[in-house]
Formats: C-alpha cells, structure tokens, sequence
C-alpha cells in the first residue's frame, strides 16, 4: 500500500513466468473478467532452458518485463529457478533445469531483460523448494557442500550477476528452520556472504512468525487472505516494536531496502518522470515468442526418416482417370493435446493469453488446402469445475487429505466406470482414423492436471489411458510420429517401438506454428534436455 503523506507509492506486484497474470479485486481472487488484461503467453522456463540459448532468455526476460511495466505492474514473480530434484514436482514446468550452470548462465539475461524495462524481477524460490506435496511443511535437509554445489549457484549469480531488484523465499523449511526466517539463508548467506541490498518478498503464506521473521533479512510480507492487518508484518509487527521485542532498527532496514528497490524502478527520486511505460501485446514480443518456441522443441529420437514429413510426401496422388481430380494426402492428428490451451492453468503461471496456436491449428496453417487434416480426440479427460466455482488460491495453504473411504465412493466408481467407457470409445474412433491416413502424428503428454502449483504427481506414466492408444496406433501405422507436450519427465514404455519421438515444453502463445514448422522441415530442431 500507498504512504501518501510521505509521497511513497503504491507496489504492484504480479505472477508470473509465462506472462503477466489477468486482474483480481484487492479482497478476491476471482478475475475481474475485462478484455484488457489479456497478454502474450511467452513459453515456460523448461521451454526457455531448453534453448540453451542465452539470447533466448534475455528476449524472453525482456518481453516479460515490458509486459509488465506495461500493465503497470513494478515486480514480476519471475524466474523461477529452483533445482529440478524431483521428476514428480507439480512446478517442474516453471523451472528450468537439474543442472546448476545452465540455470546460471541463463537466469541472468533473462533478469537483465526484465529489468531493463525498470520492472523487478523477483527470483524464486529460496532456496530448496523441490516439490509441491507439505510444501509448506517439508524439512529440506542437506549438507553444506552439496547446497552450495548444486542449489544456491543459480540464486547467487541472479543477484551478484544478474542483480534481481528481488527475491521471494521459498515455503519449505531448511535444515529445520523456514525459509522466510531462516538466518543462515537470508542473513549469513545472503545478505552477508553474496552482499546483497535488494527487496526479500516472502512467497504468499509463508511466514510464520513475527518476531523470529522480523529478526531475519525478509522486507515483505504477502499471503493469500484479506485479513491484511492482521498479517505477521502488520498489527503484530507494530506491537512487537512497542513492546522491545522487535527493534525499530530492523524495521528501518527492511523500510530501506524496499525504498531502494523503489528508486532503482525509478518509482520515486530525481528520475521518476523518465520511467519507462513498457507495452503488451504486441508484435514484437509474438515474434519473439515464435522464435523461442522453434528452438524450445527437442527431436528425441528419428530412424528410418520418418521425420521432417517432406513435400514429396505430401504431393497429392495423381488421378487415375482422365478428367479426375488428384487425391489429396490425408494426415491423422489424434490426441488431446493438439488442440488443448495451456495458458489458463498451472496455478500462479496461469494467465490470460491473447491468443494461443494450438499444434492442430500449427499444422492446418502450415499445410493449406491441398492436404487433409482429420482430428480426433484419441483419449478422454475428465470434466473440471468452473474456476469461478474452485478457487485453488484461497484453498492453497490448507492440508488436503483424501482418506480410502473418499477414493472408494460411489461417486467415485461411477465416475471411473464413465471414464472407462469414454476412454474406449475415444480409442476406437482414433484406430479408425488411423486406418484411413497416409500419415498418423500423435500428440499427448501431460496438462495443467499434472503439471500444476500445489500438488505433485503420484508416478511418471502418461495420464488418460495415452500408452494403450498409442501401442494401438503403432500397432497400425509403424511410422506413427509421437509428439509429447509436458512439462516434466514420462515414463514411455513404447519408445522402442517409435520411430519418430518429439518432446515439446509449454512453448507459449506461438507452440502450434513453432511444432508445425519443425515437423515439416522448415526448422531444424535444436533444443536439449
């Protein structure tokens, strides 16, 4: 909030790594629902790291900053750069790598072009945060070395090198002690060992404790209740200073790192009136979202040169009688995820795109008319609520306990039973399909059930019954090309049947046309794991 009577503006913040998030009431979490807040999806940090093209993450850093300067936003909640530990971590997606020195080298370009745009990035989480499940409970044990080696190199080259205006700590605690007032993290490590002077924001819920969190080196506090006064850092907070038990010193310190973070936005001091506007939406920033999707997709594996599917494949089949028209190729494309939007789910990475090219969309783009493209469904997903109905926000720092008797319900077992039907009639139409194209391209993987803030998942196999259909279309066409869009690992019990394997991450509002091109030929895949 505002401190009018000291001339102290008001602090923005906004989610989050794929785009700025869509506008909320100040005492809701249900959308305000107007047409302007919609923004260019940008591809997700694993799509980013899988570049492993610096210039990539600086453009995608860039894009996102203007985006929220543009929006009038002062922090965005970006990157997220927590070691990829587990494989069933629900944020997997919002990450960027396993391995240390990709995440620095690329975290900093993308830092620089936030906040060259005067919006502060906000790095998150620190430190250890490797899985969704008690994640606000989970102790993080780990020795010395092994958290300098492998968890704290990416942090500290984003506010050495990379001097993120800000960083959020992580829920989880460390070696006993939470994040959001763990001394060792936030005072010896941080502030004295690394020398850094920006704006710590705690992750919404966080903290804990007044006293103990006011004693560490946290400036902000945030949550996801409207009990605003009654947060640790507020009426509490006051009481403690007057009772001695907090000093007003350490209140003054957090006071001033926020005001540094303000003047270095140029929020206030001599330069205000030259802070930059930013914009959205435009196309600018959809063509840099094209050409890091196109280097975001990787070609896991091609025999027998199943792939690029050449022109000389798709050549319609010369007519047979005079006075008849050629017969046109025809191209299966089974699967959910062909058509399916990811923009709208994942948690805080959700967001309001402007537009977003489906990979069936991609490809009928990039075909024309001379060339068939039939659709179909292939697996089946259960039905969700209406956002408007659930909101997850709000629900996200409880404890969720499903007990045997809640698995066992009878509404359970129906919904299973009409699950099992949908699915097999899905199969079915998809095999039919199958039998009457000159080419079968798959498209599958995980979504923003699985790939989501707040919970993790239970194994590594693809979800909806995806493995049986695609042993079935292989079992009628051999070259079936398998396109896996996800954010985190599969398991693939098939792959040594598939001749043609591609992995596509959240890629952003341009994946369609990027997987069409690669698909096709027209771009060389160059992206690693």
């Amino acid at each position: 909030g505002a401190v009018e009577r000291l001339g102290i503006p008001a602090l923005k913040m906004s989610d989050g790594p794929m785009g700025v998030r869509n506008e909320f009431p100040d005492d809701s979490w249900i959308p305000v629902g107007h047409s302007d807040d919609y923004v260019s999806y940008g591809p997700s940090n694993s799509a980013v790291a899988a570049t492993w093209n610096p210039e990539r993450a600086y453009v995608s850093g860039r894009t996102l900053g203007a985006e929220a300067r543009g929006r009038g936003k002062d922090v965005i909640l970006a990157p997220g750069i927590n070691i990829k530990r587990d494989p069933l971590c629900g944020r997997n997606f919002e990450y960027m790598s396993e391995d240390p020195y990709l995440i620095q080298t690329l975290a900093v370009p993308f830092i620089h072009g936030v906040q060259e745009n005067d919006v502060a990035a906000c790095v998150k989480h620190f430190a250890l945060n490797c899985q969704e499940t008690e994640r606000l409970w989970v102790d993080t044990v780990v020795d010395e070395r092994t958290l300098q080696e492998i968890y704290l190199p990416g942090f500290r080259a984003a506010v050495q090198e990379g001097e993120s205006y800000s960083l959020m700590n992580a829920y989880n605690k460390v070696n006993g002690v939470h994040c959001s007032e763990n001394k060792e993290l936030l005072d010896n490590i941080l502030r004295s060992d690394w020398g850094y002077d920006g704006t710590v924001i705690s992750d919404w819920g966080s903290v804990h404790t007044t006293k103990e969190a006011a004693e560490s080196s946290l400036d902000i506090e945030m949550s996801v209740t409207y009990d605003f006064d009654d947060y640790f850092f507020a009426k509490p907070l006051l009481e403690a200073v007057k009772k001695g038990e907090v000093t007003e010193a350490s209140v003054d310190e957090k006071v001033r790192n926020i005001l540094r973070m303000m003047f270095r936005l140029k929020m206030i001091g001599p330069e205000a009136a030259e802070r930059k506007a930013g914009s959205y939406d435009v196309p600018e920033h959809w063509q840099g979202n094209l050409d890091t999707a196109r280097e975001a997709i990787v070609l896991l594996k091609n025999e027998e040169q199943v792939l690029p599917i050449t022109e000389d494949r798709l050549r319609m089949i010369p007519a047979g009688e005079p006075n008849r028209a050629p017969k046109k190729r025809r191209i299966a494309v089974i699967g959910h995820n062909a058509e399916h939007n990811h923009a709208g789910g994942g948690g805080s990475a959700e967001i309001k795109a402007l537009y977003e090219i489906s990979p069936l969309l991609g490809l009928k783009k990039a075909l024309g008319g001379n060339v068939e493209v039939v659709y179909a469904q292939g697996y089946y997903i259960p039905g969700k609520k209406d956002v408007n109905e659930v909101n997850w926000q709000e629900s996200s720092l409880e404890r969720q306990v499903m007990s045997e008797e809640d698995a066992e319900s009878p509404g359970q077992k129906a919904l299973r039973k009409e699950i099992e039907e949908n699915r097999e009639k899905l199969l079915q139409e998809a095999c039919e399909l199958a039998k009457t194209a000159d080419e079968v391209i798959f498209i599958g993987g995980l979504n923003h059930d699985y790939d989501v803030e707040g919970r993790d998942r239970a194994d590594m196999r693809l979800p909806y019954g995806q493995d049986v259909l695609i042993e079935a279309l292989l079992d009628i066409q051999p070259d079936t090309i398998v396109t896996l869009v996800a954010g985190s690992p599969v398991e693939m019990p098939w792959r040594d049947r598939v001749k043609a394997l591609v992995w596509c991450y959240y890629s952003g509002m341009e994946t369609g046309d990027a997987l069409a091109e690669i698909l096709l030929g027209k771009v060389n895949p160059s992206a690693k794991l």
